[in-house]
């Protein structure tokens, strides 16, 4: 309920520019007083902070696998690598350690790839 920022500033407002009672508030919004004493603590609601970003999981393999791509292009139908294979190379020979299901996006491949 009150994830969202405006329900979030104007219950703020009640409490501090219009000195209402903490209590008298909580009972209008029938929630708890605990609940009410957290909001006037922070100043956000806690689903709407920024996450950092997350690394990458190939990290430092992105330029290996965009050499395979960019080779692959050349090859003919028949002879090009699949993403299965370039993952089993990353792992064998580069020693990742992800698995097959996490996406690539820095590549126009449709496939999911370590």
């Amino acid at each position: 309920m009150f994830k969202v920022t405006v329900e979030w500033t104007i219950t703020r407002q009640r409490a501090f520019s219009k000195g209402a009672a903490q209590r008298q508030i909580a009972l209008q919004l029938m929630i708890s007083r605990k609940t009410l004493s957290k909001m006037l603590n922070l100043t956000s609601p806690t689903g709407n902070r920024p996450q950092p970003p997350r690394p990458l999981a190939l990290g430092p393999r992105i330029v290996v696998i965009d050499r395979i791509v960019k080779e692959n292009e050349i090859r003919p139908k028949g002879a090009q690598i699949w993403a299965k294979l370039i993952w089993q190379y990353l792992c064998e020979d580069r020693g990742f350690k992800g698995g097959l299901a996490l996406k690539m996006p820095h590549t126009n491949w449709g496939i999911a790839l370590a």
